[in-house]
């Protein structure tokens, strides 16, 4: 491979890596700022078949389906995010007790 193919190769990765990044916050975003009406609950739209009002239609009680799946995602990322910050937290203390405390720590 020569220079011009890894740096094309280099770019595209970045791009998509941003692509990711951008998209993920925009639904995180939306997902924590979003209307609890839109998937609240509406008896009288039961089992609507995807549509322009409906992206993914409606439930069995009438809940928006595609808004549902943005709230999940946002939620899931939420959960990601603080179970990798928690993780990373006890590692810190780990690393930091192994450091000071020396053979104890280590040896175990």
């Amino acid at each position: 491979m020569d220079k011009r193919q890894i740096w094309n190769r280099r770019i595209l990765v970045a791009l998509l890596v941003s692509a990711a990044v951008v998209y993920l916050a925009g639904i995180f975003f939306w997902g924590i700022s979003m209307d609890p009406s839109c998937y609240d609950t509406n008896y009288a739209d039961k089992f609507i078949s995807p549509g322009s009002k409906h992206w993914f239609g409606t439930d069995f009680v009438g809940r928006d389906m595609f808004y549902r799946c943005i709230k999940g995602l946002s939620n899931s990322l939420i959960v990601g995010i603080l179970a990798s910050v928690v993780s990373s937290v006890i590692a810190l203390a780990a690393g930091i007790a192994s450091a000071v405390l020396g053979g104890r720590w280590t040896d175990v």
